[in-house]
């Protein structure tokens, strides 16, 4: 049932802004993309995030979501209603319980996901909590520069390393790949590749007599990810807006002190 966000909305401690944030939920049965509400969730003080936390409320790089609304009745029950809302001519399947990655659902409709609790990315569609807590070890990486697949971002998808290269690509980052020389078990590092192996013919003359060794010799397939032209160049615009005004208000300073 929606017992906890009912509980959210009536609680009279959450004011203002946070209200209106707790009203959305409520109206969205626990599941907002963060762009929807982005600038009011910027503007949020700290304690009205502590109020609503302690509601249940988790803040995601990607959704504002109530963590019990992610469970498979509730999940049923919002898409049944949702489907009501939009007048469907049939209520949506819920994904299985327990899938962290589903394929896309052909034709569906954009509002389908964050209702199944999941967000499309590309071809594949991944669990909002399980996007949040991919969300934070790729925090822990340096996204400008680039970083590899680790181990532990395969064990929460569930996919393997091509599979994931295309979840990242769905999910806006620039993907890069490459071959190199496998490195040997003690030499490798936390990043995750794939091998392929190539045949290596070697020429050698002997008295004359020309013969080919055969060696084989393992590569590996290596992917790497970083932040997409667009968003470094939407930043670097907001940056030189910002510069800009900035140098204008200086001028302006400058005037009236002559003045």
């Amino acid at each position: 049932n929606f017992s906890a966000l009912l509980s959210m909305k009536n609680d009279e401690q959450i004011t203002g802004l946070a209200r209106g944030i707790s009203f959305q939920l409520a109206e969205n049965l626990g599941v907002i993309p963060r762009d929807r509400v982005r600038k009011d969730i910027k503007a949020l003080e700290q304690s009205d995030r502590a109020l609503l936390r302690k509601h249940g409320i988790r803040f995601g790089q990607f959704t504002i979501y109530h963590h019990l609304m992610l469970k498979p009745a509730q999940t049923k029950l919002r898409l049944l209603l949702w489907s009501v809302f939009s007048k469907l001519d049939h209520v949506p399947e819920i994904p299985t319980p327990g899938l962290v990655t589903i394929l896309a659902v052909e034709n569906a409709d954009p509002n389908y996901y964050p209702c199944a609790g999941y967000k499309l990315a590309g071809c594949r569609a991944i669990r909002i909590d399980m996007l949040e807590r991919l969300a934070d070890l790729i925090r822990e990486e340096n996204a400008f520069k680039g970083f590899e697949t680790t181990l532990e971002m395969l064990s929460i998808t569930g996919l393997g390393v091509s599979q994931f290269a295309d979840l990242m690509a769905g999910l806006n980052f620039k993907v890069e790949t490459g071959q190199r020389p496998k490195v040997s078990s003690d030499e490798q590092s936390k990043s995750v590749t794939a091998e392929v192996s190539e045949t290596k013919i070697s020429k050698n003359t002997l008295d004359g007599n020309e013969s080919y060794d055969e060696k084989s010799m393992s590569k590996e397939i290596y992917y790497r990810f970083s932040i997409t032209k667009n968003k470094l160049k939407d930043s670097s615009q907001k940056k030189t807006k910002i510069s800009v005004k900035n140098s204008s208000q200086n001028s302006l300073q400058a005037e009236e002190n002559s003045k």
